[in-house]
């Protein structure tokens, strides 16, 4: 398990924020930039979490429970290993399935566990400069 934030959480349970941890190591490739956990990434994500509609929120928890659940592990991706106890190259390989799946559904939650994991970094002004983004323009004074 990693370690939780010193603030409470809003969204997510321990375990999600586990799972969506190990879910951001996978997908963002720091490089130069700052880490994952220096920009606080999943508490960032945590933080949008709690503000989307209720429907959204029901279905991130089943998705999070769905990817680290054994079982689903087995008939979806051929593993038993929850994604939390897989070593950095099984999860790659566990998300390269989850985006290439038949089901679509599962394209999808792939998608999502990405996009706001990536938003969660990328949207720190503190990644800017590993990416060569000078950042967002001044606004003109009116």
């Amino acid at each position: 398990m990693v370690a939780l934030p010193a603030e409470a959480l809003a969204f997510f349970s321990p375990r999600e924020y586990a799972i969506f941890h190990a879910v951001a190591e996978t997908v963002i490739h720091t490089g130069k930039g700052p880490t994952i956990d220096q920009v606080g990434v999943t508490l960032r994500a945590d933080r949008f979490l709690a503000r989307v509609d209720e429907d959204a929120q029901r279905d991130f928890h089943r998705l999070l429970a769905l990817f680290d659940n054994a079982l689903a592990g087995l008939f979806l991706c051929g593993t038993t290993a929850p994604f939390t106890q897989m070593s950095p190259e099984a999860r790659h390989a566990f998300l390269q399935k989850w985006q290439r799946h038949r089901l679509g559904v599962i394209r999808t939650g792939f998608d999502a566990l990405k996009r706001l994991a990536a938003s969660s970094y990328y949207g720190d002004p503190s990644t800017h400069g590993a990416l060569g983004y000078p950042g967002p323009p001044e606004k003109d004074p009116e």
